[in-house]
């Protein structure tokens, strides 16, 4: 992880240190964490997001990160409305 402020490609915009580790729970927790986050719902937003989480075992942990695809950028997407 680099400070918002360097040069990167996505955000860690949500965590949950302990989740069903099946695709739908992940999803979905990430989906309602992402607009009170942007600012913005995921319809109306031009960012993509991708999760990562370990299925090996029935919960898990969760980093949901949003990126702006093929974009760099050296500030936050919080509230950015994007």
């Amino acid at each position: 992880m680099v400070p918002c402020n360097i040069l990167h490609e996505g955000e860690v915009f949500a965590v949950a240190g302990s989740i069903a580790s099946d695709t739908d729970s992940v999803r979905a927790y990430c989906m309602s964490q992402f607009e009170p986050y942007v600012g913005v719902g995921w319809d109306d937003s031009r960012l993509s997001m991708m999760r990562v989480y370990s299925s090996a075992k029935a919960t898990t942990s969760v980093q949901c990160i949003i990126y702006d695809k093929g974009k760099k950028v050296t500030s936050s997407y919080k509230d950015s409305k994007a």
